[in-house]
C-alpha cells in the first residue's frame, strides 16, 4: 500500500527526538548552573537512555498520536499520555542499566522541559499550518461525495490535521439534510469542481459501488483533471490490499493511472 503515513510518523518522530535532546541539554545547563547537588555524571548516558526509551515509546504510541480527530485539546491529552509512558520506560531503563549512576531529579527535569517543548512546538506547528491553509499555500482543495458517517469522519480528519495538506470545501450530496456544508448534488459535480478549483474528490457515496457509475466518474475526473479517491467503509479489509493510499488514518483506493 502506497502511503504517506510512514513518512509522517518518521517526521513526527524526528521533531520529538530533537525536542527531547534540546530538553536534556537545557536541563544539563540548568542543573550545572543552579542545582550543584544534582548528580549528572556523563550526559551521554542520559542521551542514550532517553532516545532509546522514546523510540520504544513512540513505536507503541505513534498510531494513536499521529492524527487528531478533534481539536488541539486532544493532542495535549495524547502528548500527556505519551510522556507518561515515556517516563515509566525511562525510569525502568535507568534502574536496570544505570543503577547508582543517574539522578531522579535530573530525569524529572528533562521530562518537564520535554513536555513543555512538545506542547509549545505542536501548538505552534498546528497554528502555523492552519494559518497557511487559510492563505491557500500548499493545499489541495477537497470535495467529499456523500453525506454519511464515513464522510463526516473524513471531514474531521482533514480539518484537524493541517499537516496532511487538504482543505475541505464541502459535501456533494443529493440529500442535504439542511447541512450548510453541502455545496451541490452529483449533477453539479463538474461545475462545482470548476467554481471551487477542486484538486481532490473523495467518494464515500454508496451509489458508486456500481461499476459503470464508478467508471463514468473516473472518466469525468480524468477529463477535468481532478484526482479521484474512493474511501471504503470496510477499512480493516482494505488495509491488506494493493493500489491503496492513505489520508491520515484512513485507507483510500486510487483508481487512476495518470
Amino acid at each position: 500500500m502506497e502511503s504517506n503515513e510512514a513518512e509522517l510518523k518518521f517526521l513526527y518522530l524526528t521533531f520529538d527526538i530533537i525536542i527531547l535532546n534540546v530538553a536534556i541539554f537545557l536541563m544539563y545547563f540548568v542543573g550545572s548552573q543552579f542545582f550543584s547537588y544534582i548528580n549528572i555524571h556523563d550526559k551521554s548516558l542520559y542521551l542514550l537512555l532517553s532516545n532509546l526509551s522514546y523510540v520504544i515509546t513512540y513505536s507503541i504510541f505513534s498510531v494513536k498520536n499521529l492524527y487528531m480527530h478533534d481539536d488541539f485539546s486532544i493532542r495535549i491529552r495524547r502528548i500527556t499520555n505519551r510522556i507518561f509512558i515515556f517516563s515509566v520506560i525511562s525510569f525502568i531503563f535507568a534502574h536496570l542499566f544505570l543503577a547508582g549512576q543517574f539522578s531522579n531529579l535530573f530525569i524529572l527535569g528533562c521530562l518537564f522541559f520535554f513536555y513543555l517543548g512538545e506542547i509549545i512546538y505542536y501548538f505552534a506547528l498546528y497554528s502555523y499550518l492552519k494559518y497557511r491553509r487559510t492563505q491557500g499555500y500548499f493545499i489541495h482543495r477537497v470535495l467529499i461525495v456523500g453525506l454519511n458517517d464515513m464522510s463526516v469522519f473524513l471531514h474531521k480528519l482533514i480539518n484537524n490535521n493541517p499537516l496532511l495538506g487538504y482543505e475541505f470545501i464541502g459535501y456533494v450530496s443529493e440529500n442535504s439534510e439542511n447541512n450548510q456544508e453541502v455545496v451541490g448534488d452529483l449533477d453539479d459535480l463538474v461545475s462545482l469542481v470548476s467554481i471551487h478549483q477542486i484538486d481532490f474528490l473523495f467518494v464515500t457515496h454508496s451509489a458508486y459501488n456500481d461499476l459503470n457509475k464508478s467508471k463514468e466518474l473516473l472518466a469525468t475526473c480524468n477529463r477535468i483533471g481532478v484526482r479521484l479517491r474512493f474511501v471504503p467503509e470496510n477499512q480493516y479489509w482494505f488495509k491488506t490490499k494493493m493500489n491503496m493510499e492513505s489520508v491520515g488514518s484512513l485507507v483510500v483506493f486510487n483508481p487512476q493511472e495518470i
